[in-house]
């Protein structure tokens, strides 16, 4: 390999070829980036569209008429409360028991 003295900011050939060729490319350069932005924001409108028309059209006929649901009364808290209402107390006789002398525990 033989020794090839450098300096800082020199053009290399490599720099160079890839100047030239930026020159004569620019023009078709931008053309395809160009179109290849405008498929991609013809694909994004057109799947926005589609989440839209699909929302619009299909799950959101079936939310608006959840949502028209929630201002009715179809809960029976009637229901609920005798479901969860608390039992009776039962009071029966008081027990006594014998711990020691003089000691008694009583149970009610």
């Amino acid at each position: 390999m033989a020794f090839e003295p450098t300096r800082e900011g020199q053009l290399t050939e490599e720099k160079l070829k890839w100047g030239y060729w930026w020159i004569t490319h620019k023009v078709q350069v931008r053309k395809v980036f160009t179109v290849f932005m405008a498929l991609l924001a013809a694909a994004l409108v057109g799947y926005a569209a589609f989440g839209f028309l699909d929302w619009f059209f299909g799950s959101g006929v079936r939310e608006r008429a959840q949502i028209g649901m929630l201002t009715q009364d179809v809960t029976d808290f009637e229901a609920f409360r005798r479901g969860l209402a608390p039992e009776p107390l039962v009071i029966d006789d008081a027990l006594m028991l014998d711990a020691n002398e003089n000691v008694y525990d009583f149970i009610s």
